[in-house]
């Protein structure tokens, strides 16, 4: 089976784009020549997977991702006219795939919670990204969905009418490496010296390439208005670069710069994990989450958003879910339930760490694969 993998913007650290890395790698280990066609790309790749590089037209980053939907079409056109029989996977939205990956939410359901009809017909960037989500989810196409949470696919359904059966349901899909390992406690404590924290604080982490989408600012703000009893037993990791600026700026108002600490992007989240005592995730937008459940499969308690599709994992767990819509108010009370009697975390992560030995949290890509080779002429 030749497989190609479509995707705009590759680099290591987006959830998208683990995704799209295991499962190239899985295809790898199964024998399945892979060719990715990508417009950018930052970092390493496997040896055996040819790697082309498109050139994409347009000044916005939805003419680009149009763009691109039409060079991976003419070069898909090209290499089946040469004799290649093979299955096209993308992992943006664009008309034309054998399957998508559906990474994120429904757009034209959350859209028009947001802007009136008139707005979105008038604003470029949404008719061309409305455009391609109607190019795939359409009843008329034929792109198979892959999708990882379910309201995800009721949303879809809502707006586009798409047929339950092209619809695929995938798994999580995180490392094995963020199993708890049976040496975590030497491991927490070497982290926790690396970053400079006191073995008698409480270590808050928040994970994510963007910190406000991620919910940063959100943490900061209801950390501040926290007891000072509380505050001076706790320290926040902001593990995460963009809009890193705007969160420090926040930091310095609410004057509790001493309290957090900006690590930026990393490539050692699990190890941060094995660090912490407590998650939030408090996400204004998150299609799921893979953050969350690597935390889980660490005994991590978290405290997320309701708008996390994960959430149901977190509910699970026995964890805390912030209902929507977000309330400053329910953070805060949240973080005083958790943060103010040492006991509550403890029993939060026995009951975290029994629960992640009852669930699969790392077949996705596995997952896809059975199902591209079985469905795949």
């Amino acid at each position: 089976m030749n497989l190609v993998f479509a995707i705009y913007s590759y680099f290591p650290y987006g959830g998208l784009q683990k995704d799209f890395f295991r499962m190239m790698e899985e295809a790898g280990k199964r024998g399945h020549p892979v060719t990715v066609l990508a417009a950018e790309w930052e970092g390493e790749k496997p040896p055996e997977v040819d790697l082309i590089l498109l050139k994409t037209k347009g000044l916005t980053n939805h003419a680009k991702m149009a763009s691109f939907g039409r060079e991976v079409r003419k070069k898909v056109r090209e290499m089946r006219k040469g004799g290649v029989s093979l299955t096209l996977v993308a992992f943006n939205r664009f008309g034309g795939a054998d399957f998508y990956f559906a990474a994120d939410n429904c757009l034209a359901e959350r859209a028009a919670r947001k802007h009136s009809k008139l707005n979105l017909a008038l604003n470029p960037r949404y008719r061309t990204m409305l455009k391609l989500e109607e190019e795939v989810l359409s009843p008329k196409a034929k792109t198979k969905i892959f999708y990882i949470v379910d309201t995800q696919k009721k949303e879809y359904q809502k707006i586009y009418q798409t047929p339950e059966e092209r619809f695929y349901y995938l798994p999580p899909g995180i490392d094995r490496e963020c199993a708890l390992p049976e040496d975590h406690l030497l491991r927490r404590e070497k982290k926790r010296n690396e970053v400079l924290i006191d073995p008698e604080l409480r270590l808050i982490v928040l994970v994510g390439a963007n910190l406000v989408g991620k919910g940063a600012d959100r943490l900061i703000a209801a950390f501040a208005a926290l007891p000072q009893k509380i505050q001076r037993k706790c320290r926040i990791f902001l593990a995460g670069s963009v809009a890193e600026k705007k969160c420090r700026l926040l930091a310095e108002k609410l004057k509790i710069t001493d309290r957090v600490i900006f690590g930026g992007a990393r490539k050692d989240v699990p190890e941060l994990l094995l660090a912490a005592d407590l998650m939030v995730h408090p996400a204004r937008e998150e299609a799921a989450g893979a953050v969350l459940v690597e935390a889980l499969a660490m005994g991590l308690p978290v405290a997320c958003s309701g708008a996390c599709g994960f959430a149901s994992f977190v509910r699970e767990s026995g964890n805390i879910v912030l209902p929507e819509p977000f309330s400053p108010q329910d953070l805060s009370a949240a973080l005083i339930t958790l943060l103010a009697d040492p006991s509550t975390l403890r029993k939060m992560r026995k009951r975290t760490m029994a629960y992640s030995k009852t669930v699969d949290f790392y077949s996705r890509a596995a997952a896809a694969l059975d199902i591209l080779e079985r469905e795949s002429i």
